[in-house]
């Protein structure tokens, strides 16, 4: 387990508080499944303003070197939330901003009268890059296909060095290919899980900002600060457990939860396999 790992003043009671977590022993509040965040879990704050400030202080400053940003992220429970933080974080971030715009279109041709480009243009969809994707120099992006396995994969965090017409170049941010200087090509791109009763290609870059990205993306990742977005309350089994242990450090882990509250949703049937 990561909190063992980090050596920090209270690893132990931190490893211990994520055991129970993921094992649904904190005593549930008010409703099933609703617990106070226990303390020495992490630091717990009341607004988006102050979670940012304790993930990325200081962004104009901190976010031009890129092995402080890669070790930084927020997770949240919906896209719709990660979407607003990466768009939010975007423009907080130092230098010149790019637009690339999408080239949208129905794949089926009798389709394409009832659903028009602006319809196909404003559709933010889970595993899809947006239609005005901006970018700038440095930011973290997150692959969003595989594209060269094993080295770039659906979920290869990297960040933006270089930005060309048609091309981004960018350098691997963590795990074995750590450093490496990759090219993604605008590639076209369709829905694989969409619940959209037509079907819609995209031309653009795959992959998307990821100065947040969802509880469920970061499973099996590793971050030195950690903030959780909890002003939607955890819904699925074992998220809280996910998105806790992500650091190996209380004092890295912030999380948003109003009135220090959350859902921990555990199956005890789940535990037994």
């Amino acid at each position: 387990m990561r909190a063992h790992l980090s050596g920090d003043e209270g690893a132990t009671n931190f490893s211990k508080l994520l055991l129970e977590i993921g094992n649904g022993q904190i005593p549930s509040v008010a409703e099933p499944d609703t617990i106070t965040i226990p303390p020495g879990l992490g630091k717990v704050v009341s607004t988006l303003e102050e979670l940012k400030a304790e993930v990325y202080p200081c962004l104009t400053t901190n976010g031009v070197r890129s092995e402080w940003l890669a070790e930084h992220t927020i997770l949240s429970l919906l896209n719709t939330n990660v979407n607003q933080l990466n768009n939010w974080l975007m423009g907080e971030f130092p230098g010149d901003e790019r637009i690339c715009k999408s080239v949208d279109s129905a794949i089926c041709d009798e389709e394409a009268v009832t659903y028009p480009v602006e319809l196909l243009n404003s559709l933010e969809l889970s595993g899809m890059p947006p239609h005005l994707f901006k970018l700038k120099l440095g930011v973290p992006i997150m692959i969003l296909r595989n594209m060269e396995p094993p080295k770039t994969t659906n979920g290869t965090g990297c960040i933006i060095t270089r930005l060309h017409a048609n091309v981004i170049e960018a350098t691997i941010s963590c795990g074995p290919y750590k450093g490496e200087v990759i090219l993604l090509p605008r590639i076209p791109l369709i829905p694989s899980d969409s619940e959209l009763p037509f079907q819609f290609r995209r031309l653009q870059f795959p992959c998307k900002p990821c100065f947040a990205m969802t509880i469920n993306k970061a499973q099996g990742q590793t971050y030195k600060a950690i903030g959780v977005d909890l002003s939607v309350p955890c819904f699925s089994h074992g998220q809280l457990y996910v998105a806790a242990s992500r650091t190996g450090s209380a004092m890295k882990l912030s999380i948003l939860a109003p009135n220090s509250q959350t859902h921990n949703v555990v199956y005890p049937e789940a535990l037994e396999h």
